[in-house]
């Protein structure tokens, strides 16, 4: 082959052509596509086995739930803004049959609606009488943070649980117990709601370990290794790169970038977001350096779209690749979850409760899988940026930041 692949598995990154923008370098956005290409339909297949293996349910029982869920979004957005002074919480169920819930306060009945896509039949249902909306718990949990961070040595991070409108603390079973006490009751007397306390027997951490591998860089002398998620299209400057995890960050802004066939490439940092909010940051090649629209799974695919945050219903399967923890699917538990304090430059400021926290099956997301793709199929999701191996928590930044923050839009 005369191009030269520079191949991440994440991403996909072609060397060919030259292109100039003013004094910016700029790129070809499309290079050669990867061989056995999954589509749209192909990669759905794919996922329909990832999400039976990792519920422990049939590849027919999975298919009809990937296809009530990829719709639910739409519906969850439009009642969540239909209905946004009464709403408690929103989820999606499968058993006996699918349900997508809504939890309102006070009494007020709404009819129930049903929807029919394909062979399978999605109800939305509406349980009045909840003592308080998401967004009074949000403020009250999101009040407390500084709290938290001062008074619990290894507080782990929370969120709102919609399902039960319960406030959720992880905390390090090592954890003092008073303290753990005065965190809760404080919060129940402040809130007048539940407080759950979910123990862990290790931390939460931002997946860039010590290593060499795919995505490496140094910092303060040490080698780092991260993973890269999808193409980018920086409009402003026509320049194009990869995204990954903003604390994936150099000391030098040089990324060494080995692919799956070996193949080699010198990446520049360009900008990130290593904050309480947002965990994301972007690079590009040199001159010569062309792009394509894919990233790789346990194969190949082109990415065709991307899921919103507000479109990603509680209870939603999304699948996910890291170089460590390698392919696999994950329960969404929050869309506003708190990883805890590990944000900032160093990792141990107080985070926002604006990360999409998963559950998915222990050792799933693994040290180095930092910066992989989440994904619907061939929609993108978000970024990784941290995980509890031992006790099977995930935590990705939405995609929503990646344009909104950063400028950059996905290469389709």
């Amino acid at each position: 082959m005369s191009a030269k692949w520079i191949r991440r598995m994440a991403c996909a990154v072609v060397v060919g052509g030259v292109g100039m923008m003013g004094a910016v370098s700029a790129a070809e956005p499309t290079g050669i596509a990867p061989a056995e290409l999954l589509n749209f339909e192909q990669a759905l297949d794919v996922d329909v086995i990832g999400t039976a293996n990792a519920l422990n349910i049939t590849p027919e029982q999975a298919r009809s739930r990937l296809n009530v869920e990829f719709h639910a979004g739409d519906l969850a957005e439009r009642i969540r803004s239909e209905h946004k002074d009464r709403v408690a919480g929103i989820y999606i169920e499968h058993e006996p049959e699918s349900r997508l819930v809504v939890r309102l306060t006070g009494h007020e009945a709404i009819r129930p609606e049903f929807h029919q896509f394909g062979a399978d039949r999605l109800e939305v249902a509406y349980e009045l009488g909840a003592e308080h909306t998401f967004a009074e718990l949000q403020r009250w949990f999101d009040s407390f943070v500084p709290k938290l961070h001062a008074s619990l040595t290894n507080w782990q991070g929370g969120y709102v649980d919609e399902r039960t409108g319960e406030i959720v603390l992880y905390v390090l079973r090592s954890e003092n117990v008073a303290s753990v006490s005065d965190i809760r009751q404080s919060i129940e007397r402040s809130a007048g709601v539940p407080v759950r306390i979910v123990e862990l027997e290790t931390p939460n951490v931002n997946q860039a370990v010590y290593g060499s591998g795919h995505l490496s860089y140094q910092l303060s002398g040490t080698w780092y290794v991260c993973t890269g998620a999808f193409v980018v299209q920086h409009p402003s400057t026509n320049r194009y790169g990869l995204l990954t995890a903003g604390h994936c960050a150099p000391s030098n802004n040089i990324f060494e970038y080995t692919g799956i066939d070996s193949a080699f490439h010198t990446l520049t940092h360009v900008a990130r977001l290593d904050n309480s909010t947002v965990d994301l940051g972007w690079m590009t090649g040199g001159a010569g350096t062309t792009y394509g629209p894919w990233f790789y799974a346990n194969a190949w695919r082109q990415l065709t779209g991307r899921r919103t945050q507000a479109n990603t219903p509680i209870g939603a399967q999304i699948c996910r690749y890291g170089r460590n923890g390698g392919y696999g699917c994950a329960t969404v538990r929050s869309t506003s979850h708190n990883p805890g304090s590990a944000c900032g430059p160093n990792g141990t400021q107080p985070c926002a409760s604006t990360y999409v926290g998963l559950d998915s099956a222990a050792g799933l997301c693994q040290g180095g899988d930092s910066g992989g793709p989440w994904f619907i199929s061939t929609v993108a999701a978000g970024v990784h940026k941290s995980g509890n191996p031992t006790a099977g928590l995930c935590t990705y930044t939405s995609t929503d930041y990646a344009y909104s923050q950063l400028a950059l839009q996905f290469l389709y």
